[in-house]
């Protein structure tokens, strides 16, 4: 068996919490008349177990240290972050997650304003929000301002934290390192289409204006906005992001521009550290070294596809700067317009430094005393540069290399003008095509080491029309290409499923960026609909209460994309169906099983899982949920049928609970009175070993 199941069915993957079944909806006023009047006490007093949702009233709360301890549930603004305002006055920090939170534990829709963390050591961290000790709560479409502390102005993370953070606004807050978020002690948090701005970092020798990771973090940065943060201190580094000590990252789709710092303006990478910083722009940032990006003391990203322009330092490296080791390994990067006041004006290398560069554009960046583009420095620790099949202004000898430092000008390079085109729909730096309406074809087409599909970069184009890349790929930065509105698969809730709660509809979609969405219920001839831009949309109590009790309810998503000309409406390829019923039981379903694996022979298993809640109608019944356990990506689906005294069903725990093939159980078994028993077989796809038998048990709880 795959070690992910075998080590999930030794722990007894799944466990839910708490007594109330039903998803109930509390709400939060300060001006009374509800069910409460502050946050705290609706927290100390809701039941956990994720399935509960707290309401908080428009208005501005002068609340501080909010705790979820531990608990699974959804506290969410009425309208959204700028009708609800956390204002700490100072007083502490907003929000603390200490309990082992998971994503279950959800902060939707505030803006936390002027928190403040102090203290002693670890106390003094996250002045927005503060996730330590395994806490890894989900924080979304929040705006966190104005917030102070030692690290972590706008949020911390320390000790295998792994927060998602998603659509959120981190801005003008403070602190001596990491002024918008800080990351210690892996901590993984996965940050996606956040805006991060304003933000300082102030301490001598620390940094990361915007965000800052050290110590075995390996966090997940997508389409984010990282502008305008600085990193003040003397020898601080990486007024957009600091990257250190040890760990790896990604940074991908982002824009991190107009930041400063003294090295490395917009990311600093230093201390055995290997990011990956891909499909990202890096712009008009400013450092005494390292304008754009600076890499030390072995601090060796990978940067794929970047477009790195108008950067500036003070001294050295006006686009990257390496010293001490910094050995970055550059490919399909355009390097334009970048100036520096003394040396290197796209890139300067000195002290051990060893940059690679290949399939990339080097052009049209400052002057300087020593090289138009590139200085290759330092006698006494030499350097060197490799660089392959890019084009170079200048070529070989326009590339400054002092005594004992190494230039590798290896095969493929070429020094002609690169022909861009700088009014493409989506920016600048694209390659001038005929087949594209330009005049002339680049000399930059076609040339570089490898395929584009081997490169992955078969879905990207450097044509202003947006043909994708094929055959050998072309030198330089590529657009990737989103394509229009295509497929709508519905996700959730499951076909034909039975629900006893206001169900969060769901669906996935094929292509993009830029869609709306119509999510339309049939009853009979009798059809309800709601507009969206998301991908997900829970139904309000309201409606809910309107739906029949044990009738069919059909349901399908429609969808545009906003940017495509003409607008064509997509239908989802499934139309599925739900049947609301009241009735439902509280299963703890236990069970053994017996494997084959080659070479370990039988070995068996006793699991279980507590709590399931299991709705009915007829002879049908079906539950759904989220896995519990350590593996929090898992989610399990059950369904089945009753005929008599006879049950069966199937159930499985799968990563998309529309692949099936992932694992899964079938049971038939007898019920007497509050008791089911019978046998079970499993299946696992992924796995060597076989099934030998197995048997279960269901003791079936009061309502």
């Amino acid at each position: 068996m795959n070690r992910k199941l075998v080590t999930g069915l030794l722990t007894s993957i799944l466990l839910f919490l708490g007594p109330k079944v039903f998803a109930d909806t509390y709400y939060v006023n300060q001006a009374g008349g509800e069910d409460f009047t502050d946050i705290q006490t609706a927290l100390d007093t809701v039941a956990g177990g994720g399935i509960h949702t707290i309401i908080v009233r428009d208005g501005t709360y002068y609340e501080w240290e909010i705790d979820f301890n531990g608990k699974a549930l959804t506290l969410q603004s009425q309208n959204g972050p700028a009708a609800c305002v956390i204002d700490c006055q100072n007083a502490g920090r907003g929000f603390i997650f200490h309990s082992g939170e998971t994503d279950a534990s959800v902060v939707k829709g505030f803006t936390i304003l002027n928190g403040f963390a102090s203290g002693g050591y670890l106390e003094n961290l996250g002045g927005g929000i503060y996730c330590r000790d395994s806490s890894s709560p989900m924080i979304s479409d929040c705006v966190i301002s104005n917030c102070s502390s030692q690290a972590g102005g706008g949020i911390a993370c320390y000790s295998y934290s792994l927060p998602i953070i998603t659509d959120c606004t981190i801005s003008d807050n403070i602190a001596a390192g990491g002024g918008g978020i800080y990351c210690y002690n892996y901590c993984s948090p996965t940050v996606s289409g956040c805006t991060i701005t304003g933000n300082t970092a102030t301490d001598e020798r620390s940094g990361g204006g915007g965000i800052l990771f050290s110590s075995q973090c390996s966090p997940e940065i997508t389409n984010c906005t990282i502008a305008g943060n600085s990193a003040t201190g003397l020898y601080g580094g990486g007024g957009g992001i600091k990257c250190s000590y040890y760990g790896s990252a990604t940074i991908s789709d982002c824009t991190i521009r107009g930041n400063t710092a003294s090295y490395g303006g917009g990311i600093d990478v230093s201390y055995y550290i290997s990011p990956r910083i891909k499909d990202s722009i890096i712009k008009d940032n400013s450092a005494k070294r390292g304008g754009g990006l600076c890499c030390s003391y072995s601090g060796s990203p990978s940067v794929i596809n970047c477009k790195i322009t108008d950067n500036a330092s003070d001294y050295d490296g006006g686009g990257i700067y390496c010293s001490y080791s910094g050995s970055p390994r550059i490919s399909n990067c355009t390097l334009r317009r970048n100036t520096a006041g003394y040396l290197g004006n796209a890139i300067y290398t000195w002290f051990s430094a060893s940059p690679y560069i290949k399939d990339s554009i080097i052009w049209d960046n400052g002057s300087s005393p020593y090289s138009t583009h590139i200085a290759v420095m330092d006698a006494e620790y030499p350097s060197s540069l490799y660089i392959t099949y890019s084009c170079v202004q200048g070529g070989e000898s326009g590339v400054h290399v002092s005594p004992n430092c190494t230039l590798h000008w290896a095969e493929g390079n070429i020094s002609t003008n690169p022909l861009f085109v700088d009014d493409g729909p989506l920016g600048d730096s694209y390659l001038s095509q005929i087949a594209a309406g330009q005049s002339s074809n680049s000399p930059c087409l076609n040339t570089g080491s490898d395929d584009s599909d081997d490169l992955g970069m078969d879905t990207y184009t450097t044509r202003t029309d947006h043909v994708y890349d094929s055959g050998v790929v072309d030198m330089g930065f590529h657009y990737l290409v989103i394509p229009d509105l295509t497929h709508i698969n519905l996700s959730s809730p499951r076909n034909k499923f039975i629900l006893y709660s206001p169900p969060t509809f769901t669906w996935r979609v094929d292509g993009g960026t830029n869609n709306a969405f119509a999510l339309e219920l049939f009853l009979g001839d009798k059809k309800w609909s709601t507009r969206t831009s998301e991908t997900s949309w829970t139904m309000p109590q309201s409606w809910w209460n309107k739906v029949p009790i044990g009738s069919l309810i059909k349901w399908q998503v429609r969808g545009v994309d906003l940017d495509h000309t003409p607008l064509t409406v997509v239908s989802s390829d499934e139309l599925w169906s739900f049947v609301r019923s009241d009735t439902y039981e509280t299963w703890d379903l236990s069970w053994n099983e017996t494997w084959f694996c080659p070479g370990m022979g039988e070995i068996g298993w006793s699991n279980s899982i507590n709590s399931m809640e299991v709705a009915s109608s007829e002879n049908r019944f079906s539950a759904a949920g989220t896995d519990a356990s350590s593996y929090i990506d898992k989610i399990y689906a059950l369904s089945g049928e009753q005929n008599g005294s006879i049950i069966s069903f199937n159930f499985g725990f799968y990563e998309d609970i529309q692949n099936p093939d992932t694992f899964y159980y079938r049971c038939t078994g007898t019920r007497s009175g509050q008791i089911i028993t019978g046998t079970l077989t499993a299946h696992d796809p992924a796995s060597d070993c076989t099934f030998v038998s197995g048997d279960f048990t269901v003791e079936i709880g009061t309502n």
